[in-house]
């Protein structure tokens, strides 16, 4: 068995954002750019230890080139779909129904934002409902 070992010469953490769980997931605005450029050309907003290798699964990374109010959303994102990839999922699952959340997220936020009136067939009530019973299944939802 091959084993792929990374040794980060340069620590992608820019700062600590915010803690969860009583400290148990730590959510850090890291180096993008660097990401992409030494790690993962396609890491883009943000990513999570269930996604990618290189995170700690007790770490959320966000892409510091994004706006601040980009932040919240990225984040609920990425938590939805670390918890449903840690619950079993698979990883296109997981983000479909990620995505969905956080669209509804974002129509909420920003009713009057165009991009976010437009229906996507992701964004579907019944996708909303499907990501509330696959976390209840998993434990998540309480």
């Amino acid at each position: 068995m091959k084993v792929k070992v990374f040794v980060i010469l340069k620590e992608p953490y820019l700062k600590l954002w915010t803690s969860l769980c009583d400290g148990a997931m730590e959510v850090w605005i890291v180096d993008g750019k660097w990401i992409r450029e030494n790690l993962e050309i396609d890491f883009t907003q943000g990513g999570n230890g269930e996604k990618y290798h290189f995170v700690p699964r007790n770490e959320i990374w966000i892409d510091n080139g994004l706006n601040e109010d980009e932040i919240l959303p990225t984040l609920l994102h990425e938590l939805v779909e670390q918890r449903l990839m840690a619950g079993g999922l698979d990883y296109e699952r997981a983000h479909d129904v990620s995505s969905a959340i956080e669209l509804a997220y974002r129509r909420i936020k920003y009713p009057e934002h165009p991009e976010y009136k437009e229906q996507h067939m992701w964004a579907r009530v019944e996708d909303l409902a499907a990501a509330v019973v696959e976390m209840d299944r998993m434990g998540g939802a309480k």
